[in-house]
């Protein structure tokens, strides 16, 4: 354990620290190593996992146009076919939902090489933990996939895609929505001793403190002891430490470029705006000088009152002669008519 000074006093510690951190996360249940404990949190979530698992390689290949590396917090592949991802997400953005789609859509793509059948697609999960709720059901767990709109019409298009959302702000009240053996939504209480799910959920809550969690693991199952063990471990280590005060240091520097960002807006709508109202004064100037012109006046004259170039007015009449015989010529207009035209007093 570090020693606690006045620099480090706000480092996580086993009496503070979050279990919903990306890299606490990994630690005690993403990473390679924690099998035991993944494979019973996704039965408990209803995911059917038989046989062996893999954890694997968590980045995904860089976007295209951004050249940005997608980072997830938990891959895992199984032998009967099932690609999973376990995200925990702690704060809500605005492009949550989208990067979620955009992440399981490049894992569908990835193994699909070319010439490939498209027959051996296999299964893609996400179980994406949030640390707040945004869904408009009752239920703290909700499933996706792609089915029939239509309730009385129980068809899936394909079963290739899942999405779990699991809203901790939902599961954190004193009662939980969740569905019974048939379907229908039904109210409950958390079930720390017998309920495998909910052991999982609330050991992985930031809420939950160490204390707490270590109630559970008492209740719980072997993954659980696992997690708990790994854990400290990371905790203890000074791993963490430094990777705390590197993630503090990202997110001061995000914030410093989203400030440039803001300010570069600001500044941008500022001189839009300056370059509009130039604009529409001299396309005024310009429109006095045209009916200065028509009524005969020296285009001397008409620099001076305007405050227009000499230049620009001779120009602006070359274009108006130039729009004013072709005008002319597709109304089949004589050459006398054209020269009985005002526009040649320019």
């Amino acid at each position: 354990m570090v020693k606690e000074t006045p620099e480090n006093a706000n480092l996580p510690s086993l009496e503070n620290y979050s279990a919903m951190d990306d890299y606490l996360f990994l630690k005690h249940m993403g990473e390679k190593g924690n099998e035991l404990q993944q494979k019973i949190f996704l039965n408990a979530l209803g995911i059917d996992i038989k046989g062996k698992i893999t954890t694997t390689n968590t980045k995904l290949a860089p976007d295209r146009q951004k050249g940005k590396t997608s980072i997830l917090d938990s891959r895992i592949r199984t032998s009967c076919g099932k690609d999973i991802n376990i995200e925990v997400q702690r704060q809500k953005t605005v492009d949550f939902i989208e990067r979620l789609i955009v992440y399981l859509c490049k894992r569908i793509i990835e193994p699909m090489s070319k010439g490939k059948n498209y027959k051996e697609l296999k299964k893609v999960i996400t179980v994406a933990i949030c640390d707040f709720s945004f869904l408009n059901s009752l239920k703290y767990h909700n499933i996706f996939n792609l089915s029939n709109s239509n309730i009385y019409i129980p068809e899936t298009l394909i079963d290739k895609i899942e999405i779990h959302i699991i809203e901790m702000e939902k599961f954190r009240k004193p009662i939980i929505y969740e569905e019974d053996e048939n379907g229908k939504i039904i109210k409950s209480k958390k079930d720390l001793k017998n309920n495998t799910k909910h052991q999982y959920l609330a050991f992985i809550d930031d809420k939950t403190t160490h204390k707490e969690r270590k109630e559970i693991v008492k209740m719980g199952d072997e993954g659980l002891e696992a997690s708990m063990k790994n854990l400290e471990i990371a905790l203890q280590n000074g791993a963490f430490d430094i990777y705390f005060l590197e993630k503090l240091e990202e997110m001061h520097q995000e914030n410093v470029m989203q400030e440039k960002i803001e300010e570069g807006k600001i500044k941008g709508i500022r001189e839009g705006k300056i370059k509009g109202i130039k604009e529409g004064k001299e396309e005024e100037k310009l429109g006095i000088a045209i009916k200065l012109k028509n009524k005969g006046i020296p285009i001397e004259i008409i620099s001076e009152t305007t405050e227009l170039p000499l230049s620009k007015i001779k120009k602006l009449w070359k274009n108006s002669l130039l729009t004013y015989i072709r005008k002319y010529i597709h109304t089949n207009a004589t050459v006398e008519t054209i020269h009985k035209s005002n526009l040649f007093l320019w």
